[in-house]
């Protein structure tokens, strides 16, 4: 009877687990985006680019602002193992928010390794500046799909 009980019990446990990663799986990057950026104080005006705006719409980063923020080959190589991505921009300072949902948790590492390159460019070119302390507090997660990028 113990056995069956605690069997029950380690079932239960696992449905649980598997429904409540489902559900995360579920969020769009904006959603998460929004999340993060709700908590952040004094954030500055920037501007929001979304994985599913269309051409012609001002949320849409094309090919060539994507090679421009992280390299050449990025619309190529990292953006296709990107099911869906939202990214504030502030256009006057460093203050950058992204949120990569990768199509597969192998791919994050990858994608997570090009936001950091980007971090250690910005912090290169704004050595002697004052915002140079911005580049050198931004924080990199990983977590299931998604990859985070804060920099403020």
């Amino acid at each position: 009877m113990k056995k069956f009980v605690l069997l029950i019990f380690i079932l239960a446990l696992i449905l649980a687990l598997l429904s409540s990663c489902g559900e995360s799986n579920k969020k769009s990057a904006e959603d998460i985006l929004l999340s993060i950026t709700k908590d952040l104080d004094a954030l500055p005006y920037g501007n929001l680019y979304l994985k599913s705006a269309e051409e012609g719409e001002p949320e849409h980063l094309n090919t060539d602002a994507i090679a421009s923020l992280y390299h050449e080959g990025a619309p190529e190589y990292e953006f296709t193992l990107i099911e869906d991505f939202a990214l504030y921009l502030c256009p006057k300072e460093p203050c950058e928010v992204a949120v990569f949902k990768c199509y597969s948790r192998s791919d994050t590492d990858l994608i997570a390794a090009m936001c950091l390159s980007r971090i250690d460019m910005l912090s290169t070119a704004l050595e002697e500046t004052p915002y140079s302390e911005i580049p050198k507090n931004a924080k990199v997660d990983i977590k299931g799909r998604f990859v985070t990028v804060v920099m403020t």
